[in-house]
């Protein structure tokens, strides 16, 4: 997991070669890995007494100043991600000081009426579904290049740069390439669990929403057309990475000014 902090390095650029356009002598940003609203909403909704740790996929936890930054990404490419899916999944997608009950949350509890169905894109009205799969896929593709503080999965070769080449120059959703989107109505969540592989599943989490990377492995389709992306409420998958997260954190060891005892 990544933490947010106000405080800026002391230098936020340098020159270097953009993991996105690929391009060299470019000034880099200090590239956050998850986006930094997405722990600045987690304030917002946290339990009164309690603290926001995050643990990163070496089990080493840390207080909520910590954060996994790295100059990855050219200011043009920044903005790339920003408006490909990131500030949209902001609005929509995790509770704000508007509305603790976002909107996605709404309209996939709407639409998915049992447990183990699933909605197409066309059927989650109101929702820009691209932009969700951008937001997904940015991060997912973002955990496989090398950070401090989290270990980088690994996604074949020929996947990686298709998807690197999406988010790049957009087109065409990449054909090897799936993604599912589960709503948890279980349990209550107060954190984020970066992209890992666990059981050959390549997942990360935000709050109450669980995302699944499927790589050749096409489990929602149209005809003879594959769908990037779908929606589901189901309770095995909740309750799996639920209990995956909890035991993350319980095997996870504190590093500064941590007290497990008083984490979320």
């Amino acid at each position: 997991m990544e933490a947010l902090q106000d405080r800026k390095s002391k230098s936020s650029t340098k020159v270097g070669k953009c993991e996105l356009c690929q391009t060299d002598e470019l000034e880099l940003q200090n590239s956050h890995f998850i986006p930094k609203f997405v722990y600045a909403r987690l304030n917002l909704v946290k339990k009164t007494g309690t603290r926001i740790e995050i643990s990163d996929n070496k089990l080493r936890l840390y207080n909520l100043d910590t954060q996994i930054t790295g100059y990855k990404f050219c200011a043009e490419c920044e903005k790339k991600l920003d408006q490909g899916g990131e500030n949209y999944f902001a609005k929509v997608g995790i509770p704000s000081k508007q509305s603790r009950i976002p909107i996605l949350w709404e309209k996939v509890k709407q639409h998915v009426t049992s447990d183990k169905c699933r909605a197409l894109p066309d059927q989650i009205t109101g929702i820009d579904s691209k932009q969700i799969y951008h937001f997904a896929l940015g991060l997912f593709w973002r955990a496989t290049l090398s950070w401090d503080k989290h270990q980088a999965i690994t996604i074949p070769v020929g996947v990686t740069e298709e998807i690197r080449k999406y988010l790049d120059k957009g087109g065409d959703f990449p054909v090897n390439v799936q993604i599912g989107v589960f709503l948890d109505m279980e349990n209550e969540r107060y954190s984020v669990a970066l992209p890992s592989m666990k059981g050959g599943t390549i997942w990360f989490t935000i709050m109450q929403l669980d995302f699944i990377l499927y790589v050749d492995c096409h489990t929602v389709s149209s005809g003879n057309e594959i769908l990037p992306l779908f929606y589901s409420i189901d309770s095995a998958v909740s309750n799996c990475h639920a209990k995956i997260a909890e035991q993350i954190y319980e095997d996870s060891t504190p590093h500064g000014k941590v007290r497990k005892s008083f984490s979320i």
